[in-house]
């Protein structure tokens, strides 16, 4: 009976022991999600392969100069803000969107990216648009609009940025929406490692 006992005990323990690992593997497996690609839906393959990929384009990607200039200048925006970045290949299009606003058409989300405090996920992304331009605008939208026009979007097919005064409806206009310079902090300029300000940004 004590040794059926002992077994019964040793085996409690070792289940109890392999709840905590499996505890421990789905946290760090949503901490990974979180930090590198910013979705807890992915499964384990896809993590890893993402985190392979990520790997690969920190190397052959960005210099680290680029990645580390644009990651300090938003490093500070995370915790009031969502941070996208725009990517254009004229400097007169940057100073423009800096005075004029961002203009697009229909779907904001087609034009630009949302960017994590990760730097695999700022490098991925700079990867991705490398071959559009060297001014990388970044644009903050505060948290609280931002996650009030996109749950509003929710039952809306039209921008709902527009009532929640992030951006204007230009009927007349092929880029028929402008989000307001308010909501564009500045750009980098990369080939030149250059910071521009946007003096009207107001968070």
């Amino acid at each position: 009976m004590g040794i059926i006992s002992i077994l019964g005990l040793a085996a409690l323990i070792i289940m109890l022991m392999q709840f905590l690992t499996i505890r421990k593997f789905k946290k760090l497996f949503n901490d990974l999600s979180i930090a590198f690609a910013q979705d807890k839906n992915l499964d384990y393959v896809a993590l890893v392969d993402w985190i392979i990929r990520s790997r690969e384009l920190f190397k052959q990607g960005p210099s680290k100069a680029t990645v580390h200039l644009i990651s300090e200048y938003i490093n500070g925006l995370f915790a009031e803000s969502v941070v996208f970045i725009h990517v254009t290949n004229k400097k007169e299009t940057a100073d423009k969107i800096l005075k004029e606003g961002f203009k697009y058409s229909e779907d904001f989300f087609k034009s630009s990216e949302e960017i994590s405090f990760s730097p695999f996920d700022l490098t991925y992304k700079l990867q991705i648009y490398k071959h559009y331009g060297n001014y990388v605008m970044v644009i903050c939208i505060p948290k609280e609009l931002y996650y009030g026009a996109k749950i509003s979007g929710i039952k809306s097919d039209r921008d709902t940025f527009v009532d929640y005064g992030i951006s204007e409806y230009n009927p007349d206009d092929k880029l028929c929406y402008t989000m307001s310079n308010r909501f564009v902090r500045g750009y980098v300029d990369i080939a030149n490692k250059q910071i521009v300000e946007n003096e009207l940004f107001k968070t």
